[in-house]
Formats: C-alpha cells, structure tokens, sequence
C-alpha cells in the first residue's frame, strides 16, 4: 500500500507519511511558517549590517572629539606664551619707565644747578657752557631711552621689523609679493595656525611640532620667480643669539612641511654678534640686521 492509500490515525502516522512525501513535507512547512519566521535571515542580516555602520559613525564621532580637543589644547598652550610674553614686556616696560623717571629727576637737578649759576654769569661761563653741554647730552639720552622703551614694547618693535621685512623682501629672501601672515602680537587673520591644524590632522607633522611652529614671532608668504609660493619664517631679537638662530631654523622645516613649500629661516634685530652671524650662515639661516630709527 503506498503512502498515499495509507489511512491517518496517529501522530506517528502523519510523521511516516511526510518522510515518504517530501513534497507533501514541503507543503506543510508552508503552512506552518509565517511570513516573519521564513524573513528571519534577511532581517538578522540586516540588523547585523545596521550594527556595523552604526559603529563605523560612533568612531569616526570619538575620532573627531579627539582631534577637536587636540586642537583646543593647542589652542589653550598659543593663550598661555602669549601671556607670558605679555608679561615679560610689561616688567621690561615698567623697568624702562623706572629708568626715564631717575633720568627726568637727574635733568631736573641739573636745571636747578644751572639756576644757581646763572646768577654769576661773568664768572662761570666756562662751567655754564659745560652744564649745557651736560643738559643736551642728558635730553639725547632722554630721547634715546624713549625710544628704547617704544621698541622693546612688542607690537612696536615687531611692526617695525615686519614693515622692514616686506619691504625688502626680494633683496632679503628672495621672493616678491611679500605679505605677513602670522604675528604672535601683531593682529591679524593668521592663517598659520588653520595650516597647522590641517597638516597636524592629516599626519604630515605632529602635534606638539604644531605646538612649536606657532611660537614662530614673524611669518611672511612671497613667491620666487618661477611662481611657487615661499615662506620666510624669521625669529626677531633686540639681541639675536644661536638659540634664535636654532628656533627660526626647526620651525622653518615644521612649516615646509604642513604647507608643502618652501620656507626660508631667518633672524633678524638691532643686534647679531659676529660669532652668531657665522653660525647662522652655517646652518642655512639669513641675519638681517634692522637699524634704529
């Protein structure tokens, strides 16, 4: 008796009739999933790939904290040298304005000296005529000290150099079309440190190179002849020493490569000592010395 023909009594029966008819076995797995058991795979599959590209967006969100926070850190460190340098040209300031009050008070005692000799005209010609010379001497040096207090107040001393700087940018780096585009006191929009930040994001420097390029005192952008761009990256000193000469020239190599040009160091102030001058002619750095006014 074939399956077919065989009669239904028991639950074993129907057990033997469907392991004898697959295609009767087939149909009764229809019946019996509904549409959400026979979607079960597709929807795990789904929900699996939902996982992952959720989890793909969450790190590149911890990643991007971790870039904005690198970046105020950087931000905060540029806060805190400015302040103290901020503070060190106020002590220099107050010191030099301690310095003209003692000259002031020293010329108002050699006026009253000259008072009292004016009385006896006749006879002290001679010492008159040295107490003159004495009070022209001490109003130079009165306009001398002024105008050492006026440079060694940052901003002055650093927009003096800077105007310098672009003027002769040709004769001094070489490039033309020069303008400033980083000062640590002079405002401006200062690009640098957006370059910084790009190159510190993509790897191409670190951050805490970033850290140093950004103490550069003066960045100026040309273009040599061919066109290329070019940056000169100059320390400024009222005294240049080496360490000067060291710093313009690690920051020079910093910048080159975040911005992918050149950069030319250089130092430049009232004063660059002999033994200083050869050692930045070593080591590939420009002195440029700028006069006082």
């Amino acid at each position: 008796m074939t399956a077919a023909n065989t009669p239904i009594v028991t639950f074993q029966d129907i057990l033997d009739a469907l392991a004898q008819n697959p295609e009767l076995k087939e149909e009764m797995r229809r019946h019996l999933q509904d549409e959400a058991v026979r979607n079960l795979p597709q929807t795990v599959a789904q929900i699996a790939q939902n996982i992952q590209e959720l989890t793909a967006t969450v790190q590149a969100m911890a990643d991007r904290q971790d870039r904005t926070e690198d970046r105020q850190d950087r931000m905060e460190g540029r806060l805190d040298r400015m302040e103290e340098r901020q503070t060190r040209m106020e002590g220099d300031i107050a010191e030099l304005k301690d310095g003209q009050v003692r000259m002031e008070e020293r010329q108002t005692r050699t006026e009253e000296r000259q008072t009292r000799m004016e009385g006896d005209i006749v006879e002290l010609k001679d010492g008159q005529t040295e107490m003159r010379a004495d009070i022209d001497e001490l109003k130079q040096g009165q306009v001398r000290m002024q105008g050492t207090l006026n440079r060694l107040s940052g901003t002055d001393y650093e927009r003096r150099i800077a105007r310098s700087l672009r003027r002769n940018s040709q004769r001094y780096f070489g490039i033309s079309g020069a303008q400033l585009i980083y000062s640590i006191t002079l405002p401006n929009n200062n690009p640098l440190p957006d370059l910084l930040d790009q190159a510190c994001d993509a790897g191409t420097i670190t951050p805490e190179e970033a850290r140093q390029a950004e103490s550069v005192d003066l960045v100026i952008i040309g273009h040599n002849d061919d066109g290329s761009v070019c940056y000169a990256v100059i320390e400024a000193s009222i005294n240049v020493d080496q360490s000067d000469v060291t710093r313009a020239q690690s920051r020079s190599q910093i910048i080159a490569r975040a911005s992918g040009n050149d950069a030319r160091p250089a130092v430049a102030g009232d004063t660059i000592p002999d033994a200083v001058q050869q050692y930045a002619a070593a080591e590939g750095v420009a002195t440029i010395v700028i006069p006082e006014d």
